[in-house]
């Protein structure tokens, strides 16, 4: 593997073809992190944040906070004086990596395993406004544990810059793969996080029976609802994906799986129904879900910029209404945040989950200067680590 020219101070190109399938995505040495290799991939900055640099820097502050097991860890973001109009998205390069049609010949246990990666790292991006839309055999990979043989992991690769606001603000940055895509994406409709649950379903409707499958008509429908091979389904081990599959390829968004979270709820209740038998223990579908709701390493921080607001505000909470996506772990976060706030002597007599899209706090409180009108917190994210200690409201 040879070294060609430097990128920036930082990035060195590798000059080896067989890395590099994709003529726009470049691959090099990261000197900041010897050993490590980093695929670095253009894209054209939209409009809107062209002339908006707030929204741009909120932007690329959302997309580098993406931390999951299961996603290619964005590193960085420059700009190539040359290319003004474009961002370098700097991503961890996945090392050793199988494409997914390789989990399909792995043993039961590690290929629901990787299923409940798929399920954890896509609640990760929905919980947090992203969704990826562009799901296809070439953006998930599956690569070796490091210090196990036997467990493998998976990752998604090029999701996209923007979270899902932005991107259905720019429907022409948005890329996808028609083969893989859902109806709603092909021909029009009401874009949201469920997209990418029917991609999943032909994902895995593609690694249980071997081929896509195929349209009633070619035509430009929105009815054109795919044809399963019901005996070969049907065959499928465990017995439990089947029904699964079919609920995620429903062309009515409201009977498909509504979020990540419930597909594992799905999962995990048929594992224990059916007792299959495996040489070590079931996956911990819980464990992964509840670390992706609630992992934060700024967590505890937000907690006290809270806390500190309300001081500094005197205010007596009487009232804290948590809202974000439906299914989207707001449950777990609010009680959570409830908890801290009573540790910290500051109990609440009610606390309700409300359903808005976008995540955010309402404190209704008592005040000495107060006129009694509710105080308003709108985060960015679930976590609260968003939130700045000097101003009222956060945008």
């Amino acid at each position: 593997m040879s070294v060609g020219k430097s990128l920036t101070s930082r990035y060195v190109r590798v000059n080896d073809p067989r890395l590099e399938n994709n003529s726009q995505v470049v691959i090099a040495h990261d000197q900041k992190r010897p050993g490590s290799l980093v695929a670095i991939k253009p894209i054209n900055i939209p409009t809107r944040l062209e002339s908006d640099k707030v929204e741009l820097l909120r932007s690329v502050s959302r997309y580098l906070s993406l931390n999951h097991p299961s996603l290619a860890k964005p590193i960085d973001i420059f700009v190539d004086p040359r290319f003004p109009h474009q961002l370098r998205l700097v991503v961890e390069y996945i090392q050793g990596a199988r494409p997914l049609a390789f989990s399909a010949s792995l043993p039961k246990k590690e290929f629901l395993e990787l299923m409940g990666q798929f399920c954890s790292v896509l609640h990760y991006l929905h919980a947090r406004g992203f969704a990826h839309l562009d799901l296809h055999p070439g953006n998930v990979l599956i690569s070796p544990s490091r210090g196990s043989a036997n467990h493998w992991l998976l990752n998604l690769i090029d999701f996209p810059f923007q979270n899902l606001k932005g991107l259905l603000e720019d429907k022409d940055e948005l890329n996808f793969s028609p083969l893989y895509s859902a109806p709603e994406i092909l021909h029009g409709g009401k874009i949201d996080y469920r997209a990418d649950l029917y991609s999943l379903g032909l994902l895995l409707y593609q690694l249980l029976v071997g081929e896509l499958p195929q349209l009633k008509s070619q035509g430009n429908s929105f009815d054109d609802s795919p044809i399963l091979d019901t005996n070969r389904l049907e065959s499928v081990t465990p017995i439990f994906l089947e029904p699964i599959v079919r609920k995620l390829l429903n062309l009515d968004q409201e009977k498909r799986y509504q979020s990540a979270f419930l597909l594992f709820e799905d999962i995990n209740k048929n594992l224990k129904e059916t007792k299959l038998e495996f040489d070590s223990p079931c996956p911990d579908f819980y464990t992964q879900i509840l670390s992706s709701v609630t992992s934060s390493d700024a967590f505890a921080d937000g907690i006290g910029k809270l806390r500190d607001w309300i001081s500094s505000k005197r205010l007596t909470p009487r009232r804290i209404s948590f809202g974000g996506p439906v299914y989207s772990g707001r449950k777990a976060v609010a009680k959570l945040i409830a908890h801290y706030l009573n540790l910290e002597g500051i109990p609440l007599a009610t606390l309700t989950i409300g359903s808005d899209a976008e995540p955010h706090f309402l404190l209704e409180s008592i005040s000495s200067n107060s006129d009694g009108e509710p105080d308003d917190l709108t985060l960015e994210q679930l976590a609260i680590s968003c939130l700045d200690k000097g101003s009222d409201k956060i945008e």
